[in-house]
């Protein structure tokens, strides 16, 4: 029988769960008036979270992977951002939000 042994980083999840909306949503509005701040008024935001596939390239548990796409989810609707969600894309530690900004010529 496998041990069900919890990583530290795991743990900080756990407890930073509850405070995670709250954390997002300063950090959105920061890029956005950090990138305005800076001339970037076209942006996209992208929602990378884990594919099909989600038991062969990423760690973590799968309640944990849930709470954090959960956060995030809540923090883009709560500053009514529109996102693309990019199944697949996540890092393998965690889903991530991705702020793609447009240059003065119009590249993204």
């Amino acid at each position: 029988m496998e041990e069900d042994v919890l990583s530290p980083q795991t743990l900080c999840l756990r407890a930073f769960f509850p405070a995670a909306e709250a954390t997002f949503v300063a950090c959105l509005d920061f890029a956005s008036d950090l990138y305005r701040v800076f001339g970037f008024e076209k942006f996209r935001v992208e929602l990378s979270v884990r594919g099909g596939d989600s038991g062969q390239h990423y760690l973590g548990r799968d309640e944990d992977w849930e709470g954090a796409e959960t956060a995030l989810v809540a923090a883009l609707t709560e500053r009514h951002v529109p996102y693309q969600r990019m199944e697949g894309e996540a890092a393998f530690y965690g889903p991530k939000i991705d702020i793609k900004v447009e240059d003065a010529i119009g590249r993204p």
